[in-house]
């Protein structure tokens, strides 16, 4: 999608640190108790999906532009257009 390999490096970043994310938004104590990256990212996506439309949207909002200042600092706070729209995809 994005020339090189910058594409892969947001990727591999992405699954490393999208527990953490959702972690320290203590979503249910579970989420928070847990250190299998892959239950916390079942559980957060279950907890997100039973919310109600608006606070839902409302919340990946926010866990986007997370996400984004995350992969910016990564990136020696560099986040390119191109970055920003493979993140939200």
């Amino acid at each position: 999608m994005i020339p090189g390999n910058i594409d892969d490096k947001i990727k591999t970043w992405l699954n490393q640190k999208l527990p953490d994310i959702l972690t320290s938004l203590r979503l249910v104590k579970v989420i928070s108790e847990s250190k299998n990256p892959d239950e916390i990212t079942a559980s957060a996506i279950k907890i997100i999906q039973s919310m109600d439309t608006n606070i839902q949207n409302a919340f990946l909002h926010n866990l986007g532009v997370l996400i984004a200042q995350e992969v910016a600092k990564a990136q020696n706070n560099i986040l390119n257009w191109s970055d920003g729209v493979y993140i939200i995809e």
